[in-house]
């Protein structure tokens, strides 16, 4: 009984660590207002995956949808892609200096977010970790923004690194 015990609470501790700390997970609020900050031109393109550990994401299409929004269709996914859908509306914002693209699932109203940075033809984007409150402090955006700020503070809040190529 005790070996049945460890095989089904092994697995679950895993997962729920997973949860908190890397894999972004679909959040009820976003990191900012959507619709505030203006596009960043440089995520615009057609971004293939080049980490060894493209799991979820391996290409990704941005197009510019208006002045502060994008339409962001996934092209290519790997097994462990979590979202129920391949189109999104995507924005940036900022906090504590770090950029951070967020984009709305349509099926669910979901919300993703993942720190980026760019440099040339290379995107580079992190999973964010909620490290202070976790998942259950993130009861609005502004608390959002808040958690991102204090877990940005501790080492580990940046995992999952995958970097993208434009073609």
């Amino acid at each position: 009984m005790k070996t049945l015990r460890k095989l089904f609470v092994l697995p679950l501790l895993i997962s729920g660590l997973l949860f908190v700390y890397g894999c972004p997970v679909g959040m009820d609020y976003p990191p900012d207002e959507p619709g505030i900050k203006p596009v960043d031109d440089a995520l615009l393109g057609t971004w293939s995956c080049v980490s060894d550990t493209c799991s979820d994401l391996k290409t990704v299409k941005i197009e510019k949808y208006d002045d502060s929004s994008y339409d962001i269709t996934i092209l290519e996914t790997g097994s462990e892609y979590m979202a129920d859908d391949d189109f999104f509306v995507g924005y940036v914002t900022e906090i504590d200096g770090y950029k951070f693209i967020f984009a709305e699932e349509q099926t669910s109203g979901l919300y993703y977010t993942y720190c980026y940075q760019l440099s040339g033809n290379r995107l580079t984007i992190f999973d964010v970790g909620l490290l202070e409150g976790g998942i259950d402090a993130v009861k609005s955006t502004e608390a959002f923004r808040k958690e991102i700020s204090a877990s940005l503070k501790k080492p580990g809040c940046l995992s999952g690194r995958l970097d993208f190529t434009r073609i």
